[in-house]
This record gives C-alpha cells, sequence and structure tokens, in this order.
C-alpha cells in the first residue's frame, strides 16, 4: 500500500442548509443520511456538501453505504458504492465481487479479517473504517485499512496523523480518486456532478479551501517557507522546505536523484512527478532550482514585446475559449474585430518606437483566413521593422494555415520559417 484515503464526513438524520454549510466550513465534504430524502440533499448541496444515503432512500446521493443485499440491486457505477461488511462472508464477497463496489466499511475490530475479504481475487474494494483518534487510524492501517472516515476531527489533529503515518496521506470526496471527470459527468446527475467539481482538483483531490484564487490580489496560501499549500495545519505551515524537501523518499527521490547526476526524466516518471503532492512539490522545486542554477547562473532573461490580437472572430468554437467571439447575430460579450495587415504593421511599429524588440502574433481562426495572410503578416512586419523578432501562431493556427495552403505542416512552418517567422509560442 502506498498511499491512505480519508474522508471528512458526519452521520444525520436530516439537513438543513445552515448545518450542512457550518460543517462545510470545520472542513466537512460529505454527509450520510438514512433514506436520504430530496430536502436533505438539496440542503447539503446548497450548504456545500456531497449527499451520501444511507441504504435506499427517495433522492439519489453521489454515493450509498448498503448492506450486501442492496448492493447487488443498485445498477450504478461501482465507484459511488460502499458495502457494509455485516452478515455472512460469503455474501459480502458476493455483494463486492458483483456489484464492483470502491470500499468495504467495517468495524475497528474486523479490520484485518475484512483485509483480507478485499485482497482475493476479483475484488477492487478498499477496507473504510471509522477512527476516533490517531492511534486508532495507525492501527487500522497497520491491520490493512487503506480508507479512514474522520468524524469531527480538527486540521492539527489531521495534521498529525499525516505526520505519524509513514506513507502519503490524501483526502477523497465521497468518491475515490481515481475517477476521471469523464466518467463522473457521465454518471453523476448535473448538480451533484457540480458540486462534486466544486470540492476537488485535477486529480480528484479534495482541495484546500482558501479565498486565494489565480487573478485575486490576496496572499498566496503556500507557507513563506514552503513551495506546497497542500496542509493548513500550523506544523505544515512551520516546517522549513528543505526539511520537507529531505524527508521525500521512494519513487520520487530517485526520479530528483537521477536527475541532478544528468539522467533525464522518462514520459512515466514525468507523470509521477505531476502527480506529486506536499513534500514532494517542495523536493522537486528545490531539485529544479539546483538544475536552474546550473544551467543558467542568477542571470534572468526577459523581452520588450508586445502582444498583438488581430482577430477575435473564430469559426472554432472551442469550449475552453471566452475569447473568440463570432457575428453579432450570436449576441456574444463584445463586438468582433479584425485588423488589416497594415494595422498590424502599424501597431508593429508602434511598439518599436516604444522599444520592443520582440511582436507576438495571435488571434482567432477568422473564416477568410488561408496560409497566405500568416505568410503576408510576417513579411510585411519585416519589410517594415526588419530586426523586430516574430513570435507567432498557435498550433491551431499553424494547423489551419497548412491545411487552407494544401500542403504539410512542415512546409508551411518552412514557408514561414522563410518570411521571417523567429519562434512559436
Amino acid at each position: 500500500m502506498t498511499r491512505v484515503t480519508f474522508l471528512r464526513t458526519r452521520p444525520a438524520e436530516s439537513v438543513h442548509e445552515l448545518w450542512a454549510s457550518t460543517r462545510r466550513r470545520e472542513g466537512t465534504t460529505s454527509v450520510e443520511v438514512v433514506a436520504l430524502d430530496l430536502p436533505s440533499s438539496a440542503a447539503a448541496l446548497s450548504g456545500g456538501l456531497l449527499p451520501v444515503a444511507v441504504g435506499r432512500g427517495v433522492a439519489d446521493g453521489i454515493g450509498w453505504v448498503v448492506e450486501p443485499g442492496e448492493a447487488l440491486d443498485m445498477g450504478v457505477a461501482g465507484w459511488r458504492i460502499t458495502v457494509i461488511d455485516t452478515g455472512e462472508t460469503e455474501l459480502v464477497l458476493d455483494a463486492l465481487v458483483r456489484s464492483k463496489a470502491a470500499y468495504l466499511r467495517t468495524g475497528r475490530g474486523r479490520v484485518a479479517d475484512a483485509a483480507r475479504l478485499c485482497s482475493l481475487p476479483g475484488v477492487d474494494a478498499t477496507v473504510s473504517v471509522f477512527v476516533d483518534s490517531i492511534d486508532d487510524a495507525l492501527a487500522a492501517v497497520a491491520s490493512g485499512a487503506g480508507d479512514l472516515l474522520l468524524r469531527g476531527w480538527s486540521t492539527d489533529d489531521v495534521g498529525g496523523l499525516r505526520d505519524a503515518l509513514d506513507i502519503l496521506l490524501i483526502e477523497r470526496s465521497a468518491v475515490p480518486v481515481d475517477i476521471t471527470i469523464d466518467a463522473a459527468r457521465e454518471e453523476l446527475p448535473p448538480e451533484l456532478f457540480k458540486a462534486y467539481l466544486d470540492q476537488i482538483d485535477g486529480s480528484g483531490v479534495v482541495r484546500p479551501r482558501t479565498d486565494w484564487a489565480a487573478g485575486r490580489s490576496t496572499v498566496p496560501p503556500a507557507p513563506p517557507e514552503r513551495q506546497s499549500a497542500a496542509w493548513p495545519d500550523a506544523t505544515w505551515h512551520g516546517t522549513k522546505s528543505e526539511d520537507a524537501a529531505a524527508a521525500v523518499i521512494g519513487d520520487v527521490r530517485g526520479i530528483l536523484d537521477r536527475a541532478l547526476e544528468g539522467q533525464r526524466p522518462s514520459v512515466a516518471e514525468i507523470e509521477r512527478l505531476f502527480r506529486s503532492r506536499g513534500d514532494e512539490v517542495d523536493a522537486i522545486a528545490r531539485v529544479a532550482d539546483r538544475l536552474r542554477a546550473r544551467a543558467n547562473g542568477d542571470d534572468v532573461t526577459f523581452v520588450v514585446n508586445r502582444n498583438i490580437n488581430y482577430t477575435n472572430q473564430c469559426y472554432f468554437r472551442c469550449g475552453f475559449c471566452a475569447f473568440s467571439k463570432g457575428p453579432r447575430s450570436l449576441n456574444l460579450r463584445g463586438d468582433p474585430y479584425l485588423m488589416t495587415v497594415d494595422e498590424i504593421v502599424e501597431r508593429t511599429v508602434e511598439a518599436a518606437e516604444a522599444g520592443a524588440t520582440e511582436v507576438c502574433l495571435q488571434g482567432g481562426i477568422h473564416p477568410g483566413f488561408t496560409g497566405d495572410f500568416y505568410v503576408e503578416v510576417i513579411e510585411a512586419i519585416k519589410r517594415a521593422v526588419p530586426d523586430m523578432h516574430c513570435h507567432g501562431f498557435t498550433p491551431l493556427e499553424v494547423w489551419q494555415g497548412a491545411e487552407t495552403s494544401g500542403v504539410s505542416v512542415h512546409d508551411f512552418l518552412v514557408r514561414l520559417r522563410d518570411a521571417g517567422l523567429g519562434t512559436l509560442p
């Protein structure tokens, strides 16, 4: 076992919004309700909690905690199911195998037996158990529990548990951390899917709750001496980055040590580094800084650049893009515009007069553009300001330019280079 997950949850007979929002501020992420009904589900979601149904109810939760016989009739993805360790062992085993349940919930005195059951072929469940203290948690993990249920634990208590364990501790939401976004989107109703996304980061782990977000003028949550803001407790904030990095062992330490010796990480190793958490982030940052210093010393370069977006009209409708505009008839934000080549050159000359040595050229894929447009822009800039470095064109622009020119991407890039394009963004 390389990691242990934990869930901060509360049992309740019913839920109202004020109670749910109070529990959420305390750090709780889910509430378990016997015979979950629609009012309790709605109140939990309004308060920021994910509702979990104990047994069958009127309303669907994001997950269910059910006895073995009920698990066979759920008709939902196994990652939404927790089977209660009760009754005959054969029935529990049958329920785990046939439902593909994610968790087997047991009592603290039965963890070892449950772990043996979950180790059998065909069983994908993890042993899950409520623990009331750090000693309870350590004993449960030693006996084979891989998921800990925490009820009313403080931030510092959770930090103490993290430091007491000798393996990685990760906070999950009401479902396992390894569920893909696509699987969750397909399986969950929209209101549950949104509430789930509100709690997690891109890897499915519960995000730390802070007021900071990219673009806000608030202080980032990472402590002054740390690179990672994974935990909010006092011990975490009081540990220096060098001490945290020195404590990292295992595969991440091996990858970093080999990098310091000059060995490039493999693709699989890079993927592992991207999954790093907590102290591992500090270790990566410190090694990266050492490698930077070797390559470049302490010199920092900069460029005086002007960004020229020549159009915000685009016939591609990428779901992630909040920039591009269609025709006025679509009533989208802002006015569509398209610069002429002369206007682009004029802005380049203005930039040069202001001291810029580089222009960055990017824009939407206008319906009238062909590869000739991109080449014409570069040639016109170079005629007007020969020494201006041209940094331009997104991969989609390059592809579209090649496609409309009837040539390969390679050949179109050669044409752009010959026209004067210096670098690609």
